[in-house]
């Protein structure tokens, strides 16, 4: 096989030559338009991812300062409510000395009810809660969830320390506060004479709530938001767990800076910076540029299967120039290899050529009367072994012979001896079908086990019990058509190598079933068995010398049928035999439909 396969490679190197160059140019240029393609395909992906990087960061800007805005206008509401105004106008309005204290207290807590209920943001879960100091005491809080009060108190407290920290009066400003993830906003005001008094809503902001507001869980997890503020700390981030740190020096220096590349963590991030008007705080978005790297690259599979295509096309037209080219070398060289493998029938094409095509008749010609040289070889060898087997049956007078066992037969059947008259019957018929056999060289599966079974009758009587056979054949295969005394020699191989070299009983099976529409015949038994290696089936001339008397009938009939089925039918038609020392016998043989006879047939 190898050798074989570097017989072919020779012979097509000129064909192999022309298609390899093609498809080297072929990939060649895939590659240059592949690469030119997919520059052009990033520097457009980038602009494109820059312009969207752009106008996605000044919609989250808009969505944060609205909610900023939001939570700014419910801190005036009730700043503006009508307790509050009490308040400015006396401030011990909320002093506990007061009889009212806890009516005025209930009628500020129902005003921040009713405020909330009508408030976006409130209802958009931007607010968590809502605290009231006066004179740097709590005075109530209203939330909208139930939260424990040592929490939202603890919290409130130090969101006030810090709101003293503003100077100014009635300003908003906005503090960071990350013990409970809230944000501050808060508002102070003050009486016009008596500043000492002092009053601050703090409207606590839900970090979570801005965070909704550029959520990047639906996009690829390397993508990074965050909230800065002026002194660098992270005030809102993608990424929970950097809430509250030190932005690093490339982020620090993005801010406020546009579009820019910058380096983070090993990985380059495309990065967009926007300022939140009136807080302090900017907005950064970061994506990374292998996004952009996979996007432009996304259409390669699509350009390798279209630059496969256009190989294979390629790859057809080289090939058939180059057939073209060399086809009548490359026939030759395989006509000559299957005349090695003692192909006959193998025929070389036409060519335009008139000195190519002349060749390539003289080589039909030959292949022609080489086939027919060696099938009468083979026929005048079938011939010489058919003439000895009548040679062998044509040692008595058949007539004669007939009388004298029909004789005996009516004897022994007066004698009432049942056993002889069934074996006479048996042999009678078992002689007839040898001795006439040659009119026709055909038969059908019926006719050809009546003979089967005269020979096994006879042969059980003969071994008194050792043997035992049975033929199971479906009955729409008797009218199968056969050629004549195929079979017996395959029964008679069984009896010999089976029951003749072993003591025990020994069963023989004839079996007919169908098999890829042909006819497949097997001859089982379980007797002695042969080694299959040393059972010669080959063509080789039989020893002359031997005489037509020294060739045993087991072996002129295995090889006649085997040879015979060759020649009738082909390679794939000789006999399958199976065998081992002490595990039987299995001889298989296949008959195509060549035609069934209409006449019927009952073993």
């Amino acid at each position: 096989m190898h050798n074989k396969f570097f017989h072919k490679m020779k012979v097509k190197s000129a064909q192999n030559q022309i298609v390899i160059v093609c498809v080297c140019f072929m990939l060649l240029s895939m590659v240059i338009i592949g690469l030119y393609m997919s520059a052009n395909m990033y520097q457009k992906l980038f602009e494109q991812k820059s312009n969207e990087m752009q106008m996605y960061a000044q919609k989250t800007v808009e969505n944060l300062e609205q909610v900023f805005s939001f939570a700014s206008n419910t801190g005036m509401a009730v700043a503006t409510s009508e307790s509050i105004m009490e308040w400015v106008d006396n401030p011990s309005f909320f002093s506990k000395e007061e009889e009212a204290y806890y009516n005025r207290l209930y009628e500020l807590k129902n005003e921040i009810t009713h405020i909330l209920t009508y408030s976006n943001a409130w209802k958009n879960n931007y607010i968590g809660y809502i605290s009231i100091f006066v004179n740097g005491e709590l005075f109530l809080y209203s939330a909208a969830k139930q939260l424990p009060e040592s929490m939202v108190t603890e919290a409130s407290y130090q969101a006030y320390e810090l709101s003293q920290l503003t100077q100014g009066e009635s300003v908003g400003h906005m503090q960071s506060l990350t013990l409970d993830n809230k944000i501050y906003h808060f508002r102070t005001m003050k009486h016009v004479y008596q500043r000492e008094e002092s009053l601050t809503i703090l409207v606590a902001i839900e970090e979570e709530s801005l965070r909704r507001q550029y959520d990047t869980s639906g996009q690829d997890g390397s993508t990074k938001s965050y909230l800065i503020d002026e002194s660098g700390i992270i005030f809102s981030s993608s990424d929970e767990s950097e809430r509250g740190l030190e932005c690093t020096p490339a982020l620090l220096g993005a801010v406020n800076q546009g579009f820019q590349e910058i380096k983070l963590d090993d990985m380059v991030y495309m990065c967009e910076s926007q300022k939140l008007d009136g807080t302090g705080l900017t907005f950064l978005n970061l994506v990374p540029r292998s996004e952009i790297l996979q996007q432009a690259f996304s259409g390669m599979p699509s350009f390798i299967i279209i630059s496969g295509i256009l190989c294979l096309l390629l790859l057809g037209v080289g090939i058939i120039i180059s057939y073209r080219s060399t086809s009548f070398v490359k026939d030759m060289a395989d006509g000559m290899e299957q005349i090695k493998q003692k192909n006959y029938d193998v025929k070389m094409p036409s060519y335009r050529n008139y000195a190519v095509n002349y060749l390539s008749e003289s080589f039909n010609s030959m292949t022609e009367s080489m086939k027919i040289l060696v099938k009468d070889t083979y026929e005048a060898k079938i011939m010489r072994q058919e003439i000895e087997l009548e040679f062998l049956q044509q040692q008595m007078n058949p007539h004669f012979l007939f009388n004298v066992l029909l004789t005996i037969q009516v004897r022994a059947k007066m004698c009432s001896d049942e056993t002889v008259y069934k074996m006479l019957d048996s042999l009678s018929g078992f002689l007839r079908a040898g001795i006439y056999s040659n009119k026709n060289n055909y038969t059908i599966l019926g006719e050809e086990l009546k003979y089967v079974q005269f020979y096994l009758y006879l042969q059980q009587q003969r071994f008194e019990g050792k043997l035992h056979y049975d033929i199971s054949i479906p009955e729409e295969l008797l009218n199968w058509e056969i050629p004549r005394l195929t079979v017996e020699p395959m029964v008679e191989n069984a009896i010999v190598h089976g029951v003749e070299n072993r003591e025990e009983p020994v069963h023989v099976e004839v079996r007919a079933q169908l098999a890829e529409h042909d006819l497949e015949i097997m001859i089982i038994d379980n007797g002695a068995g042969f080694c299959v290696e040393n059972l010669d089936l080959g063509e080789e001339e039989f020893a002359a010398e031997s005489g037509a008397l020294g060739i045993t009938r087991d072996k002129i009939g295995l090889k006649n049928t085997n040879n015979r089925m060759k020649l009738l039918y082909g390679e794939a038609y000789k006999l399958q035999i199976k065998s081992e020392p002490g595990k039987g016998t299995t001889i298989i043989m296949r008959v195509p439909p060549k035609r069934k006879v209409t006449q019927c047939i009952e073993l």
